[in-house]
């Protein structure tokens, strides 16, 4: 492990240390479509990713929670109501 990846988990370590809230963490990254590849560049959520204090911001936030896919929708012009 490089000095980075090792400092950042030390860091998200010490903030909580329970392994079942990393259990719950990864978990709620595993059950994201977006992050495991259903997106516009099929990119995928590695471990780097997952050590970032701002996606474990995120992932408390609830934002990997609301986020099931991201298939695109048709969208309409406001000034073309009937385009379709």
């Amino acid at each position: 492990m490089n000095p980075k990846r090792k400092a950042n988990c030390l860091k998200l370590w010490r903030q909580n240390s329970d392994p079942e809230y990393w259990k719950g963490q990864i978990k709620v990254l595993a059950e994201n479509d977006y992050c495991n590849g259903a997106n516009e560049r099929t990119w995928i959520a590695r471990f780097d990713y997952f050590i970032r204090p701002e996606t474990q911001t995120k992932i408390v936030e609830g934002v990997y929670s609301k986020r099931k896919s991201t298939k695109p929708k048709i969208m309409v012009p406001m000034d073309e109501p009937h385009a379709l």
